[in-house]
């Protein structure tokens, strides 16, 4: 590839950042009320009253810290800024820690379950928060999200993480991430954001914990969901890991692919 060409596709590639930066900050970044809104339709039209989840939430905190770190435009730091702010408001638990799966339009929780792939989420964005920012609080949250899954979230008698718990981190019937899934307690993809979670945490404090949990998830990864023979990732689990898979997703297998490496990298092994 020449030079001028790779100069050519990354101006291209940024002008297209920002067009995508700036769609949301024009219709789900509402500064006036210091909230966002929780969905448009393809024709650019607000439904006032959809609830937001906090998958939703989260990345949306990520990605508005990420451009902005990268741009330098305080535009996008604002809208960071005030995600952080309403993530706190409406979707941490005060009392038990976390954050709740669902708030309706007036941050009201609908849903107060503490699914582990919504908190893996909050933990990465509170990180690429404190990256553009430094707000040592933001940090601090991460942290003892951290500790919080490792007291709760983790298997400590057949290893793994939980796929979900209740409201006060108890045990729950109900596992699904969604209701295409099935209702399973171990997924390969609630690991593959709790080990992203964790890198991106290391990557910052590089403690004797933070280490110990990102190799810890690393090596779960290695004895069950990489399936060696088939060169794809195993998906379900029940508690005992017997393997429920009734296929494999592609998207993750290469999302993997790049997550497994930068995990391995930032441990340095």
């Amino acid at each position: 590839m020449s030079e001028s060409f790779s100069d050519s596709l990354q101006t291209e590639f940024y002008q297209e950042l920002l067009s995508i930066a700036d769609w949301w900050i024009e219709h789900v970044i509402d500064f006036e009320n210091d909230r966002f809104v929780g969905e448009v339709d393809d024709s650019n039209n607000i439904n006032p009253v959809a609830h937001k989840s906090a998958v939703f939430s989260t990345r949306l905190l990520l990605f508005f810290s990420e451009v902005a770190r990268m741009t330098g435009k305080s535009l996008y730091a604002e809208a960071a800024d005030l995600v952080y702010r309403y993530l706190i408001k409406y979707f941490v638990d005060q009392e038990c820690g976390g954050i709740y799966w669902e708030v309706n339009s007036e941050g009201v929780i609908v849903n107060p379950r503490k699914q582990v792939y919504a908190q893996a989420f909050y933990i990465y964005a509170l990180c690429a928060y404190y990256r553009l920012t430094g707000k040592e609080e933001s940090l601090q949250r991460a942290g003892q999200l951290h500790e919080l899954l490792e007291t709760f979230a983790h298997d400590d008698n057949k290893k793994g993480y939980i796929e979900a718990l209740s409201c006060d981190w108890g045990l729950q019937d109900d596992l699904r991430l969604s209701e295409k899934e099935p209702n399973l307690p171990k997924t390969m993809n609630t690991h593959l954001h709790v080990l992203e979670a964790y890198t991106s945490l290391h990557a910052i404090k590089k403690n004797d914990k933070t280490r110990k949990s990102l190799r810890r998830i690393l090596d779960y990864f290695l004895a069950y969901f990489i399936n060696y023979d088939a060169g794809h990732l195993n998906l379900f689990f029940d508690a005992d890991w017997n393997n429920q898979s009734p296929g494999y997703s592609y998207g993750h297998d290469i999302e993997a692919s790049w997550l497994l490496w930068e995990a391995a990298e930032i441990l340095g092994d």
